[in-house]
Order: structure tokens, then C-alpha cells, then sequence
């Protein structure tokens, strides 16, 4: 094989490669499961600002569903990434038509001292007594 096929065979592989990649990047950022958060106080009074602002509103089906999800959010507990990133959005906008400020919703603010949501292990099963599996002896 010469120099030129070695070429043509490398550039191909690569763009190979690339395609793959791209095509792998692409379907996550399409995945819609995002990291569950760890609800801090400061989260939990942009989602009841949020809540607040929806609730005189018409809602969609789907919004409504995600309303009554937050309003169930509880300190320390799972709150999706992708809700935190739609309330930081929805109250900077408000702020900045009603002259308040924005910084209380900016995300970056929103985020401070949050962790990844680790949910409690499940409950260990009660030992079983030795009697009940005692093998019997003749």
C-alpha cells in the first residue's frame, strides 16, 4: 500500500472516528435525565418564588405537573438540574421587569453550597433468628 492509500486510510478513519463522536455527544445532550440536587434554603425559596408567580397563571398540562412537583420540594431533598436552570431563568426575568435585584436568582447563586442528592440507603432486612433455619439432625 502506498503513501497516498496510508493517507486516505488515516483521513478516513478519523472522520470515522469524528462522526462517532459527534453522533455520541449529540445523544447526550439530548438525554433528558439530569443530576438530581440537594434542595438548600436558598433553592427552596427561588422554587416557592417560582411556584408563586405560575400559580395565578393558565398552565399547560406539563407545567402543572411540574408546579405540583415543586411545591412538594422539601430542604434536603432531590431537586433536578434542569428545574433549577428554568427557575434561575423565569425569576431573573421577572426581576428585571420589576426592577428588583436579579442577583438572589442568578444561577451561580442558586447553586452555592448545593451537592449532588445521594438518596438514603435502603432500610437493612431484620435478622432472621438462627431457629427458624436450624437444620434438623437425626
Amino acid at each position: 500500500m502506498g503513501r497516498a492509500a496510508k493517507a486516505v486510510k488515516v483521513t478516513t478513519c478519523r472522520y470515522i472516528l469524528s462522526i462517532y463522536h459527534l453522533t455520541f455527544l449529540y445523544s447526550v445532550c439530548l438525554d433528558q435525565s439530569m443530576v438530581l440536587l440537594k434542595t438548600t434554603s436558598t433553592l427552596k425559596a427561588a422554587v416557592d418564588e417560582y411556584v408563586r408567580l405560575h400559580a395565578d397563571c393558565e398552565n399547560s398540562e406539563p407545567l402543572q405537573y411540574k408546579l405540583e412537583r415543586l411545591e412538594k420540594a422539601e430542604l434536603d431533598g432531590p431537586i433536578e438540574h434542569s428545574d433549577v436552570i428554568d427557575i434561575s431563568k423565569r425569576l431573573v426575568k421577572e426581576c428585571q421587569d420589576s426592577d428588583t435585584s436579579t442577583k438572589n436568582w442568578r444561577l451561580d447563586t442558586l447553586l452555592k453550597g448545593t451537592t449532588v442528592y445521594q438518596p438514603p440507603p435502603p432500610p437493612k432486612p431484620e435478622p432472621v433468628g438462627r431457629s427458624s433455619h436450624a437444620c434438623k439432625i437425626s
